[in-house]
């Protein structure tokens, strides 16, 4: 079983790949505002969760939340496989 923390990890590196493709993207005018919007929004999950994390290590208790998937596309957001 995999750790939160691990969890996370893998998450924000997916994301650090995705944002660096939608860097391209915008540069190469090749952006849409579907994939901007999809974009903006796995980050605002990601600042969530990144806030809710460190409030566990802060607070220095309680059980991590469950990473969101942001590739599940029965998640709030999520971009599931591309269409």
């Amino acid at each position: 079983m995999t750790t939160h923390e691990g969890k996370l990890a893998i998450v924000l590196a997916h994301e650090q790949w995705e944002l660096e493709q939608a860097s391209y993207d915008i540069a190469a005018g090749r952006a849409t505002a579907k994939g901007c919007a999809e974009t903006a929004g796995v980050l605002e999950r990601l600042a969530r969760e990144l806030r809710d994390y460190a409030a566990t290590l802060s607070f220095g208790g309680g059980q991590p939340p469950t990473t969101v998937d942001p590739d599940d596309p029965d998640e709030p957001g999520g971009r599931g496989e591309p269409e």
